[in-house]
């Protein structure tokens, strides 16, 4: 037998009180005629509340009865199978020793085939108290026939019923029926059913929960029996991505049932792709999703961890993500580790080789018909952006010169090395792009150099080599000459290009003849100035110059000519 007690607020009523213990004892005389009384006498419950049975149900597997409605009423129940009833007691506002201070209330039942008197503490003032029983059949009466029961409260009667013991054997029980699944976390599923609507006169003692994940070929029992008459399951801890189905069979003393409707359920499940892209040299990317997600949980902890461990993406995605991530040189070589969390639950993990894994350089450098130099080539595992060194070596080597040169969008490299900062402006057109060193610096002299490309972390990415020869230099430009007392001043401009080795001096050359004939005046001048002044002229002759630069290689070709003569007399300031 069980017993279930349930308390409701309830409006106050007016109660008829029957207070002579003479009284309650003739009733139960009369109601209990040859029956032995047992349990709690009502002056056993402590401030007692006493009121009326106003509701009362009977459920015996099948259909409902309420003997309120029908007095008397007569329905059916296998010996071996049971009945409920669930009744509710009216409670007053003042108890039997007129207070409203919790007490209890008290009701009796022939039910077990001898009236049991039962106290329900916990009894508030106006307050409704529900109780429900599961009851056998009697041990005291027949296997079959007719069972007059009643139940009564103190002072106020009751209701009473027949119950129609049937002495033929149990079946087994009709099958669940409702089967629902119920994706509750991504990998969890919740069941729930109904009881069976015929459960053979025998009570439902458990459940057997069947599940197949092969489109229902084949099934395996996950419970033998849960054991009890809850129809609910819960199914944690199963495999991402897939679909479970599952049926319910209902047991009782007899055997077990035909199988439920099935229902079917497929558990979350993430994907990851990953990847460099091969536009942008060290531009991971990442895209995924989960399917099947669970209804209302729609976030997803996105994290990359570098070779070297270190956390370098930490995000909150949503259940479909595209993401980009830069990497850099110093996260180290190895692999890096995507962690997707769903929920807690679901965790999957994908490992990708890093970009720089492979250090393989294409790389060349070469000298042009100007002097300049001309370096390139592709780190195929450069990051785009990436702020690389050049460094040249000459034949001793030693550093001669340090270049900054930035890493392309597909790992390109480019380093022209000018003349002269001149020559790089009227390249570039910018002298702020134009910082040196020139050609002067970098190859001081011809010889076979050294050109060592390194990462930003000092990693050697490649080497090569260039066989530089120095040439002559340009001409000198801008001649100018200016006549004054018994001299001619000369002024020029430094060549644009040095022939790759620095100016050791000029060649100045003079003509009396307007140019037909030439002759040395100065072999070398022996310093990089750009001025001279030529004091061996006489007056009222014309004089006509031309200049030429020296370098380690030779002379260049001369430079524009310009003529000028000196005054009859001389001129005073």
């Amino acid at each position: 037998m069980k017993v279930l007690i349930r308390r409701e607020k309830n409006q106050h009523v007016k109660l008829l009180t029957i207070a002579s213990a003479s009284i309650l004892f003739t009733i139960l005389v009369l109601s209990t005629s040859n029956a032995f009384a047992m349990g709690d006498a009502p002056s056993t419950c402590s401030n007692r509340y006493d009121g009326p049975i106003v509701s009362f149900l009977i459920n015996n597997g099948t259909q409902t009865f309420d003997p309120i409605a029908n007095p008397g009423v007569t329905f059916n129940v296998n010996r071996y199978s049971s009945y409920n009833v669930t009744f509710v007691i009216q409670i007053p506002s003042t108890s039997s020793q007129n207070n409203s201070l919790s007490g209890t209330t008290w009701y009796d039942t022939s039910a077990p085939g001898y009236f049991l008197g039962q106290c329900v503490g916990g009894t508030d003032p106006n307050q409704n108290v529900t109780v429900s029983r599961s009851q056998i059949h009697p041990g005291n009466f027949g296997n079959e026939g007719i069972q007059q029961v009643q139940f009564n409260t103190f002072t106020y009667g009751g209701v009473t019923f027949n119950v129609n013991w049937l002495s033929a054997p149990p079946t087994i029980s009709q099958p669940p029926t409702n089967l629902t699944a119920t994706l509750v976390s991504p990998l969890g599923i919740s069941l729930s059913w109904s009881a069976p609507t015929n459960n053979g006169d025998a009570l439902v003692t458990g459940y057997m929960i069947e599940r197949s994940t092969d489109s229902e070929n084949t099934w395996s029992t996950i419970v033998a029996n849960t054991g009890n008459s809850n129809t609910t399951y819960a199914d944690p801890g199963l495999e991402s991505g897939t679909t479970y189905t599952y049926r319910i069979s209902a047991i009782n003393s007899v055997g077990t049932s035909s199988p439920s409707n099935t229902a079917s359920v497929t558990t979350s499940n993430i994907s990851i792709y990953a990847g460099f892209l091969t536009c942008c040299y060290g531009d991971l990317k990442t895209e995924g999703g989960v399917k099947n997600p669970v209804p209302g949980i729609n976030q997803v902890p996105f994290q990359v961890y570098a070779p070297n461990g270190s956390l370098v993406y930490n995000k909150t995605e949503s259940t479909s993500f595209h993401d980009e991530h830069d990497i850099s040189r110093s996260d180290g070589k190895g692999n890096y580790t995507l962690v997707v969390t769903y929920d807690n639950e679901l965790i999957v993990t994908k490992e990708i080789p890093s970009w720089i894994n492979n250090n393989s350089v294409y790389f060349s450098a070469g000298e042009l018909s100007d002097g300049s130099a001309s370096i390139g080539g592709r780190a195929y595992a450069g990051i785009f952006g990436e702020q690389d060194s050049v460094t040249i070596f000459d034949p001793s080597n030693s550093a001669t010169a340090t270049y900054t040169i930035g890493t392309g969008l597909q790992g390109q490299l480019q380093l022209e090395i000018y003349t002269t900062q001149q020559a790089c402006v009227a390249d570039r057109g910018d002298s702020s792009l134009c910082p040196g060193p020139f050609t002067n610096t970098a190859f001081p002299t011809s010889g076979n150099y050294a050109i060592v490309l390194t990462y930003p972390t000092g990693e050697l990415a490649g080497k090569t080599t260039l066989a530089y020869t120095s040439m002559i230099p340009s001409s000198p430009t801008g001649l100018t000459v200016t006549a004054q007392l018994l001299k001619i001043t000369l002024s020029w401009i430094t060549p644009n290009y040095t022939g790759g080795t620095p100016i050791t001096g000029y060649m100045i050359e003079r003509s009396t003849d307007n140019g037909n004939t030439w002759s040395t005046i100065v072999a070398n001048t022996g310093s990089t100035g750009t001025t001279y002044s030529d004091t061996h002229v006489l007056p009222l002759k014309t004089y006509t110059y031309k200049v030429s630069a020296i370098n380690d290689v030779g002379t260049s070709n001369p430079s524009n000519t310009a003529s000028a003569s000196i005054a009859s007399k001389p001129t005073f300031p």
